[in-house]
């Protein structure tokens, strides 16, 4: 499982706070802590890390150490590799730099971004993977890039929650679940609670759906009794009327 990293809770406000800056993941470190780059190009992996079952690459959003492309034999040393996340800014050309221990690839991008060809049957890839690409995706098509002005309660669509529900929910497999949860959306709430305010409007708990049964239900108790009071007393007022003679 992946480790959850910290987040840098750090938002700068720009004129107006129509748009604000978003914390890298990792504080740009990530990628120079596990790696040797040369020219933004992955040539190995630092002794520290030649026995990882997970690695991971960030773009540049997230990493302020961009690393563009991969060397073919860039993980020549590894013997225990299961699992690699590998940000969409990476071009790949080749799936020879892929030790034949790798079962699962997270690719960061939508699957008209992946271009690796010819991978072994073996390896699993799984689109807008992991942290890097579900805030990626949230800030392109939810937020458009950090834009804070308009309530995503008015424009995104029950199709697009499922979408984005469905991508929330496969974070707890590679560990990024808190991490996405936690991280900012705008100056005053996190994803996880724009999450949570999406999820009331388009999929109600079964709390919620069942206080909704349980007042309609009570409003027609309430309307039955009005209803019968009603009846009892017109019933009543007919036999006054009719003692008093006033009707025949």
């Amino acid at each position: 499982m992946f480790k959850l990293l910290a987040l840098l809770p750090l938002l700068a406000p720009t004129a107006g706070g129509v748009l604000f800056s978003s914390p890298k993941i990792h504080e740009g470190t990530y990628n120079e802590e596990h790696y040797e780059i040369v020219s933004g190009v992955l040539t190995s992996v630092k002794d520290a890390y030649l026995d990882a079952t997970e690695l991971r690459i960030y773009g540049s959003e997230f990493d302020d150490n961009a690393i563009t492309s991969i060397s073919d034999n860039a993980f020549d040393s590894m013997t225990n590799l299961q699992s690699i996340m590998i940000s969409k800014e990476v071009t790949l050309t080749s799936p020879d730099f892929l030790p034949n221990t790798v079962k699962n690839l997270y690719f960061t991008g939508k699957t008209e971004e992946f271009s690796l060809n010819n991978l072994s049957e073996v390896v699993v890839v799984h689109y807008e993977a992991c942290d890097e690409g579900f805030i990626s995706k949230w800030h392109a098509e939810i937020r458009e890039y950090n834009d804070t002005t308009v309530s995503i309660c008015d424009t995104v669509s029950k199709a697009q929650y499922n979408e984005f529900a469905e991508l929330y929910s496969n974070l707890s497999y590679t560990g990024d679940f808190e991490t996405v949860k936690l991280y900012p959306d705008t100056e005053e709430f996190n994803i996880g609670e724009s999450m949570k305010k999406l999820a009331d409007i388009y999929s109600p708990s079964s709390d919620s759906k069942n206080t909704e049964k349980n007042m309609t239900q009570s409003s027609m108790i309430v309307l039955i009794l009005i209803i019968a009071a009603i009846g009892m007393t017109s019933i009543g007022l007919f036999y006054v009327l009719k003692d008093k003679k006033v009707i025949s």
